[in-house]
């Protein structure tokens, strides 16, 4: 089965209509055939936007707790490795590419495992080009 690495950034764009875009849209369908990698931080850190948003009034706290219920459903695979490498792997990437080490995260997983990584987030693109990862997401 083939698999992809999934950063906060494309899962949080499922939750928000107005940046639900083709592209945002045609990720989520391929959560259908494919499996989905995580770094260990992907649920704090939708957690944390989704409780910010609820506390920005722009969602309120039913539908935080619709959309966690909806993002638990789908089948991902939380990489547990990438916390072992917190100090050395994820800061070095991290200082290489000017990411905070919880953007690299997401870069090392995707090149420890080999797999093209799914972000909006645009230094996370660039360090994904530089380190030679696919993307999904151009």
């Amino acid at each position: 089965m083939r698999r992809f690495v999934l950063d906060a950034s494309v899962a949080l764009a499922w939750c928000f209509a107005a940046e639900r875009t083709p592209q945002v849209v045609a990720i989520e369908s391929r959560m259908l055939t494919e499996s989905v990698v995580v770094p260990a931080l992907w649920s704090l850190e939708v957690s944390n936007v989704l409780v910010m948003s609820e506390r920005r009034q722009r969602i309120t706290p039913a539908e935080r707790v619709r959309l966690v219920q909806t993002l638990n459903s789908y089948p991902v695979q939380v990489d547990l490795e990438c916390v072992d490498l917190a100090h050395l792997t994820l800061a070095d990437l991290a200082r290489q590419h000017h990411l905070t080490v919880y953007d690299a995260a997401y870069l090392e997983v995707a090149t420890r495992l080999s797999l093209p990584l799914a972000t909006l987030d645009e230094p996370r693109c660039s360090a994904a080009r530089a380190q030679r990862v696919t993307l999904l997401i151009e």
